[in-house]
């Protein structure tokens, strides 16, 4: 099988695509990766592969398998059949209200290469910065 190359990230924002392993939950976002995401040390992030966008509520669409939007439930989705963590929703004042967060990782058909990520300690409940660095592919050669 040959894999599909993903297309280089353009700047600023733009509709992606992504969803969990087997394709059950499918959504929309329109988003800068730009502007910057984020990595949390914290055991929850970690085994589940948590690197995090935030975004507004309004930018995110969880689609049906026809296309169609559903309802966005509080707390974090995972897939009943992959169990792949897609995204989470919830509000807080200190994200700015109402929000929804994503697995970049579930991001489909895009090269992350350049993507500004922030370190974050969770680990120890600081939330502190700890770095920052962009992401690089190393498989980009391969095109994936």
């Amino acid at each position: 099988m040959t894999p599909t190359p993903r297309l280089p990230l353009a700047p600023g924002v733009q509709t992606l695509n992504g969803a969990c392993h087997c394709g059950h939950i499918r959504y929309q976002v329109r988003v800068d990766l730009g502007e910057g995401t984020a990595r949390c040390n914290c055991t929850w992030c970690t085994k589940h592969g948590w690197w995090s966008k935030v975004v507004k509520p309004e930018a995110f669409t969880r689609l049906s398998a026809d296309g169609e939007p559903l309802p966005i439930e509080p707390g974090h989705t995972a897939c009943p059949h992959c169990h792949v963590m897609v995204y989470g929703a919830g509000d807080l004042p200190e994200l700015g209200g109402a929000f929804v967060t994503f697995n970049v990782n579930t991001l489909e058909g895009v090269d992350l290469h350049g993507v500004p990520i922030v370190f974050l300690d969770g680990l120890h409940d600081t939330w502190a910065f700890v770095g920052q660095t962009t992401y690089e592919n190393p498989f980009r050669a391969l095109g994936a």
